[in-house]
């Protein structure tokens, strides 16, 4: 029996042990290929590691100023396309600071909890705005004080520059958040 767990246990633990790089060795790989259209995960990590949020306002240099501004998206719009979207793990909600923002957090926070949308809060002048925003959203997983002009301008190119909005796993944009129950929608704007 001991055999048998050496035997197999061995070419696991050389497996493992050859996906470990050193640090020497970290500096000498090559990119293969970049087109660009990466995202960086530093904003998930500490979710996916700690499954808790840690005070991102001290990490992050105010004021946030975004090219979105407050107003009403008329319809949905598709932001992006499917095949694009798909880096999207969870939904995605940006909003600002402003009084229109807020409003739509308190009115949504349930539901963005429920679908699991993470929270980029995209325009806030310093960190007491920042988790006065956090304290209207607690019970969300992830809300996070960030810039994105990348986002920002294929939004506004895509004619949905505003805030608050809510981005699905498609890459479809609307200020609406599904209830949690897709046949229902909450419609509060």
């Amino acid at each position: 029996m001991r055999n048998f767990l050496i035997s197999k246990a061995m070419p696991i633990a050389v497996i493992l042990t050859s996906l470990m790089v050193s640090p020497a060795k970290a500096q000498q790989l090559n990119v293969i290929s970049d087109n660009g259209q990466g995202i960086p995960l530093g904003q998930y990590n500490n979710v996916l590691i700690t499954g808790v949020n840690r005070d991102e306002a001290k990490f992050t240099k105010f004021p946030i100023q975004s090219a979105l501004k407050p107003g009403v998206l008329a319809k949905p719009v598709r932001v992006m396309e499917q095949r694009s979207a798909k880096w999207l793990p969870n939904p995605l909600a940006l909003m600002g600071s402003d009084a229109r923002s807020q409003g739509w957090l308190k009115a949504n926070a349930e539901a963005l909890a429920r679908v699991g949308a993470d929270v980029f809060v995209v325009d806030v002048p310093d960190a007491k705005t920042f988790k006065a925003v956090v304290q209207i959203g607690r019970g969300l997983r992830n809300m996070t004080p960030t810039h994105s002009p990348r986002l920002e301008a294929q939004l506004i190119a895509a004619k949905a520059g505003v805030l608050p909005l809510f981005i699905d796993t498609n890459g479809l944009a609307s200020q609406l958040v599904p209830a949690g129950d897709q046949s229902q929608e909450k419609v509060t704007r």
